[in-house]
């Protein structure tokens, strides 16, 4: 019985085992912030924001590709908060600035996209006076990523960019556009493209 026991033991360790991290992950899902928390009296919106970062499978003969959901950002004014999210998944919460509304500097609330993505922006004055980028008279930080309105396609004035004033990051500070620390404004100008949506609420 010993021998045939031994036996029976040892083909069982020579068969593949599947490991616990592939069994983990079949069976349950990471905990993750969900980012419909934070339309919880916009129906109409969840439902269009779905569409467009709903996961989207191409089947190919025998082969299927998988498209992994988009990437999106959603800025809140009231905490200062820009969550950038992918599906319905809070990826990273990061702190900035928006528009000074009691001195008539509103950023407003509406659907964007990602128009343009500009390392180093330059920023030219009303008087054509143009600032080099790493001059403390430019505001803009070492990324900017300007927006365009979401359905009518117009380019805005506004943008996400950093800051040469990290004091200014929480606070209604700016003319309208969302600063972020420059270290911030990096990584996200990494992980975003032109296209992406951007709500502001």
């Amino acid at each position: 019985m010993n021998l045939l026991f031994s036996l029976l033991l040892l083909s069982s360790l020579e068969q593949p085992q599947p490991s616990m991290m592939l069994i983990c992950a079949e069976t349950s899902t990471l905990p993750t912030l969900v980012a419909w928390d934070y339309f919880p009296e916009f129906s109409t919106e969840i439902d269009e924001l779905m569409a467009v970062v709903e996961e989207k499978i191409e089947i190919r003969g025998d082969e299927m590709t998988y498209y992994p959901p988009s990437t999106w950002i959603l800025i809140l004014k009231n905490s200062r908060s820009l969550l950038l999210c992918r599906g319905d998944s809070v990826l990273f919460n990061y702190p900035c600035s928006v528009g000074d509304e009691g001195k008539g500097r509103k950023t407003p609330s509406a659907w964007y996209r990602v128009t343009s993505k500009i390392e180093n922006p330059v920023m030219v004055w009303e008087s054509g006076t143009v600032i080099p980028s790493g001059d403390w008279r430019n505001s803009f930080g070492t990324r900017w990523m300007g927006l365009e309105e979401w359905k009518t396609g117009k380019v805005t004035d506004y943008g996400i960019h950093g800051t040469n004033s990290p004091d200014a990051i929480g606070r209604e500070i700016s003319l309208g556009c969302i600063r972020m620390y420059n270290w911030d404004a990096e990584t996200l100008f990494e992980q975003v493209d032109i296209g992406t949506p951007v709500i502001i609420r």
